[in-house]
């Protein structure tokens, strides 16, 4: 992450690559000779440089790295590094809440852009940022420009473990390295020690056991031929011949040998039930399990330099996306369940935008599905009925069935829960009976509690009309019978009896009138006057004929 600068070597380009790769300009050509990078090979005696190439790897006769190498081919040095540049910090005029960062050439736009408005220039921060920048190097320098990924370089490595000491990242298999020697050592002495060794026979004098010698040499060794002998080679205190002494090989030979066999996975940490080798059939599955995940945990650095590679990897090839393809074509966009395609679209300004990508953990089992699927059977039981079918579905994600099992059956359910149910229909149809019942039950007690409050009512007027015209009937006797009024001087004043008598009862004829008129209008049937255009109620009049 925090390198300075990336170099990275290609042998054998064909010589029309590389003119196509760096044509030169037309104040320069460049010659055939000076596309090939030979001081690359160009080392000093004990040197070990930290690279690895095919060379490296290749068989001595393999190795054209001698300068045998075919002449239509050239070898190309491709370097990437940053620098530091100056830049200054500005708040944006139109967005007064982000900060503009600007290179010099920018800067001197800006003031000239204030310059003329007459308007004063905002606060301006100076400070440096990183520019990648890249060569094409041959026998010459060949071409120097911008790097093509801004912010990062354009090669992204898998790192492991970190040797500070030689200043170089290894992984598992430089711990492998003494154990395999070993184990080739051994191997080797042993067949060594097979070959030159006596694997039987015999020793004889010559003339003093066989009859023949040359006959008796060819089929001895041989079951359907007979070997004839000298008389008395077969008896007698001091035989003709002794068997050849067999060679026993050294039991420390098998023991190293095997020592170094086992020494792989330790070094390693690799072990058997790793790499499903372990034989033991009386090896309980927890324990296996458990062995497994302690392997896991060993290699836990690997994984985290996996998981930092494949971020960067996603960054750099999200940058290329956006900068490099034309818009408008097919991408497939791969996903858990299925893959499909979608128009690439990009937007103005999308290489300013920063992007979080998401890896997800270094698993810490021989299988995390299965874990936690053996996690989540634990638990499942107590809250199983508690969980709407969404989240069964989201469960299914982490069952050890095969990725097309579960897309079936999630689609089987949901195709379920998208069809009508019988039952459910039919509960809905009795709930909507029993609403329906409750609604006419709700309506006909309010039609029975409309009618008495309407008949209180008119039982309440017909009272008033009596009490009035008990009223009005007393009022009428009492001016009636009343005496004459006498006068100051005990002469009786005129009589108005008669008048106010006539006057109340023309105004109680005028009042049954009103009264008869009133109710013939309340009880004469009406008619709602609706607003045309709205069709709201705005008034009531009489029913016409």
């Amino acid at each position: 992450m925090d390198a300075r600068r990336i170099f990275h070597i290609r042998r054998d380009v064909p010589i029309d690559e590389a003119r196509a790769l760096c044509p030169g300009d037309p104040d320069r050509s460049f010659e055939d000779a000076d596309y090939n990078a030979t001081w690359v090979d160009d080392r000093q005696e004990g040197a070990s440089p930290h690279e690895n190439d095919a060379n490296f790897y290749s068989r001595p006769e393999n190795n054209r790295s001698d300068g045998d190498a075919d002449d239509n081919t050239v070898t190309l040095v491709r370097a990437q590094w940053w620098e530091r540049v100056p830049a200054y910090l500005m708040v944006d005029p139109a967005n007064p809440d982000s900060i503009l960062t600007l290179s010099a050439d920018e800067y001197r736009e800006w003031q000239q852009k204030y310059k003329l408005a007459g308007v004063q220039m905002t606060k301006v921060v100076k400070t440096t940022r990183k520019v990648f920048r890249q060569a094409y190097l041959g026998n010459v320098l060949l071409e120097i420009g911008d790097a093509p990924v801004k912010g990062h370089f354009s090669f992204k490595c898998i790192t492991g473990k970190r040797d500070r000491n030689k200043n170089s990242f290894f992984g598992i298999v430089r711990a492998m390295k003494d154990p395999a020697r070993w184990s080739n050592k051994w191997m080797s002495q042993t067949m060594h020690i097979m070959n030159t060794s006596a694997k039987g026979g015999i020793a004889v004098e010559r003339g003093q056991f066989f009859d023949n010698d040359e006959d008796g040499q060819s089929s001895w060794a041989k079951n359907d031929q007979v070997t004839y002998l000298k008389p008395g080679a077969l008896s007698g205190a001091s035989p003709k011949f002794v068997q050849k002494p067999v060679s026993q090989f050294p039991q420390s030979s098998f023991e190293l040998m095997q020592f170094a066999v086992h020494s792989l996975p330790a070094v390693s940490g690799v072990n058997v039930e790793m790499l499903g080798m372990q034989g033991a059939a009386n090896q309980a599955a927890s324990l296996d399990r458990q062995r497994k995940q302690a392997v896991m945990l060993i290699l836990q650095p690997l994984f985290d330099g996996l998981r930092r590679y494949r971020k960067e990897q996603g960054r750099l090839l999200l940058f290329l996306i956006e900068n490099y393809l034309s818009d408008g074509r097919l991408i497939k966009i791969e996903g858990p369940d299925e893959a499909q395609f979608v128009p690439l679209i990009r937007q103005q300004g999308a290489e300013n935008n920063q992007y979080d990508v998401i890896v997800d953990e270094a698993p810490t089992s021989a299988n995390q599905k299965e874990l936690t699927w053996t996690l989540l059977q634990q638990i499942l039981p107590v809250i199983g009925k508690m969980l709407p079918p969404a989240t069964w579905l989201a469960l299914l994600k982490y069952s050890p069935l095969p990725t097309s099992a579960q897309k079936d059956i999630s689609d089987s359910i949901q195709q379920a829960q998208q069809q009508p149910d019988p039952e459910k229909a039919k509960r809905d149809a009795e709930l909507q009976m029993q609403q329906q019942k409750a609604a006419a039950d709700i309506e006909n007690h309010r039609k029975l509690t409309d009618a008495k409050i309407e008949s209180m009512n008119r039982e309440a007027e017909a009272q008033r009309q009596l009490e009035l015209q008990k009223v009005q009937h007393e009022a009428l006797t009492q001016a009636l019978v009343a005496p004459p009024a006498v006068g100051p001087d005990g002469a009786p004043m005129p009589n108005h009896g008669e008048q106010a008598a006539a006057l109340i009862m023309s105004v109680l004829g005028e009042m049954r009138r009103d009264m008869s008129m009133l109710a013939q209008a309340f009880n004469a049937p009406k008619q709602l006057i609706r607003d045309p255009q709205t069709g709201d109620i705005v008034g009531i009049a009489p029913m016409r004929a």
